[in-house]
């Protein structure tokens, strides 16, 4: 896959903390590779829930104030405040 954009994101849960790199290959499309989290006890089932599904998105869009993550199974919005 071509990435016109390729970036490092990290992510931190409630207790644990990882870091991954995503791919934007075309706007819209972004392919997000699977991260290595710390294994410290005890996230929240939001956070487990969200550790999982992020990797699975395939798609993206800004609307306003807000990004949106599709995915086969899911769909995951962040709002900026």
């Amino acid at each position: 896959m071509y990435c016109v954009l390729s970036k490092t994101h990290y992510l931190d849960l409630s207790i644990n903390q990882g870091e991954g790199e995503y791919c934007i290959s075309t706007k819209g499309n972004i392919n997000v590779n699977d991260y290595g989290l710390s294994k410290m006890c005890c996230d929240t089932e939001f956070d487990e829930d969200l550790a999982i599904k992020l990797p699975t998105v395939t798609e993206y869009q800004v609307l306003d104030n807000i990004l949106i993550f599709r995915g086969e199974s899911c769909e995951i919005k962040f709002e900026k405040q």
